[in-house]
Formats: structure tokens, C-alpha cells, sequence
């Protein structure tokens, strides 16, 4: 363990002085004495590469060879997550190519209809989405798809998620939540474009499903007869790394409203290669 430990110590100084010195050459036009700080991270990294070199050689037998072969594993490991992610995202940027069409109106499932008020009495669809994406689109027209007009009333319901970078200012806070009321405002204004009742909803907090639980109240006092949805992507082939890696939020946002007595419908969005 204490040679594990030493050579990737010295491998991470490595790879963060490596960063440094490539962060102060891409910024040696706009930052001044770039060069001085460039001389202290390029000694920085020279020493730790010197001392990780010359701690593998003389501990290669007593327990060196074990550590490059654990921490090339690890290595491997990322990047072929890496891969899979990336390859994810390819596909589900093609989904991507109908929010494009959107501003020209060009779907087959939403009939152009006086803009309504809302009905009370009314069912109301409930769309959970992530950004005005491909996903929320397709899960949008796939309700209209499914049950024509049996929804007068739309509420759609963004959650912004704090992560550490987020967490780090009141400013980025700020902007996460103008960003979910941007992107949320999108579906309104398209849905309300076809005659229909639309709200948004909006929060931001460190956990999706807490989150919308706190919205529960609120949503059942104004939509009586409420029906929640969510997308959910479904990869061509179904192995047991896409089940791993992916988010299923979605499924546990169901079980927590079918606790609570609400029906919640699980849109599949098909990804193609």
C-alpha cells in the first residue's frame, strides 16, 4: 500500500503540474509573467517525473510492478467509461435535431388550436424535463401521440441540479436557476402556441426527487387531475454497462409518486445508431 501510494502521488503532481503548464502557454497572451509561473510549474513537474521514475525503479520488485499494473488497469477502466459516454452522447445528440423544427411548429401530433385559459376541471400533464432537449420534445409529442387531446392542461417541471461547481458562488446559482426558467419557458410558450394551457415550474437542490416532492403541495392544490411523465432513454442495445452508467432517475421519481397515490407514465425515447 505505501508504494501504491508513493508512485501515484507523484504520478497525479504529474499530471496537475502537466495541466498548469498547459493552462500558462494557452494563456501567455492575455496573462502577464506568464513565464515565471510557467518556469515554477515546469519545475514542479521535471522533479515529480524524476522522483516517480526513480521511486518505480527501486521498488519495481517490491510491489512497483504490482501498482503500474493496478493503476493502468484503473486507467483503461475511465477511459472505456469515457467512451461510453461520449458514444451516449452522440446518439442522443440526434434527438437534438427536432428542437430545431420547433419554432416552425412542424409536428404531425399538435393541432393548431385557439390559445386556451386554464380548466380546473381539466386533466393536466405534468412533463418532467432537463433542458429544452430532444428528450423532452419527443416525450412531449409522444403524449400527444398517445392521448390526443385528453390534457387541457400542461405543467412542465425543470429541477436544477447543485453540483460542486455550481455550489461555489451565489452568481452560478443564479445563473442554474435563469436557466431552468429559460429553458422550461420554451415548452410554454410552444404548447400555449397550439391553444393549450401551459405552466412552468421550476427549483434547484442537490437531489431531482426531493425536489419535486416539495413541488407535490403546490401541483395538487391548482391540478386536481395531475398525471406526471417522464423520458426515458433506451439505448439500442441493452448491456449491462449502459444499465450501469446511465441515469434512472426518472424510475425512482415514479416510485416515490406512486407512494404518494399519483399515476406516472414512463415515455420511452428510442435512440438509433
Amino acid at each position: 500500500l505505501v508504494v501504491l501510494y508513493s508512485i501515484n502521488v507523484f504520478l497525479g503532481f504529474i499530471l496537475s503540474q502537466t495541466g498548469m503548464v498547459k493552462h500558462w502557454l494557452q494563456v501567455r497572451h492575455q496573462e502577464k509573467g506568464w513565464w515565471k509561473k510557467l518556469i515554477i510549474n515546469g519545475i514542479g513537474l521535471t522533479l515529480s517525473a524524476f522522483i516517480l521514475v526513480f521511486v518505480v525503479y527501486i521498488k519495481f520488485h517490491e510491489g512497483g510492478w504490482i501498482t503500474i499494473v493496478i493503476t493502468t488497469a484503473v486507467v483503461i477502466f475511465f477511459a472505456y467509461i469515457k467512451h461510453e459516454y461520449t458514444k451516449a452522447g452522440k446518439l442522443i445528440e440526434k434527438l437534438n435535431v427536432i428542437t430545431e423544427s420547433m419554432n416552425q411548429k412542424d409536428t404531425k401530433f399538435i393541432k393548431p388550436l385557439p390559445k386556451a385559459k386554464f380548466d380546473p376541471n381539466g386533466r393536466t400533464a405534468v412533463l418532467l424535463v432537463n433542458g429544452f432537449t430532444g428528450i423532452g420534445v419527443h416525450s412531449l409529442l409522444s403524449i400527444f401521440k398517445l392521448f390526443g387531446d385528453t390534457f387541457k392542461n400542461y405543467l412542465f417541471i425543470q429541477i436544477g441540479v447543485i453540483d460542486a461547481g455550481t455550489f461555489s458562488s451565489v452568481e452560478k446559482l443564479q445563473k442554474l436557476k435563469a436557466k431552468s426558467e429559460e429553458e422550461v419557458q420554451k415548452y410554454v410558450d410552444f404548447i400555449e402556441d397550439y391553444g393549450y394551457y401551459a405552466e412552468g415550474m421550476t427549483a434547484t437542490g442537490l437531489e431531482i426527487e426531493e425536489e419535486i416532492i416539495k413541488l407535490i403541495p403546490s401541483i395538487k392544490d391548482k391540478f386536481a387531475k395531475a398525471v406526471f411523465f417522464g423520458g426515458q432513454i433506451v439505448f439500442p442495445k441493452d448491456t449491462f454497462m449502459s444499465r450501469l452508467l446511465h441515469n434512472y432517475t426518472v424510475f425512482s421519481v415514479q416510485r416515490k409518486l406512486y407512494a404518494l397515490g399519483f399515476e406516472f407514465v414512463i415515455l420511452p425515447i428510442k435512440l438509433r445508431e
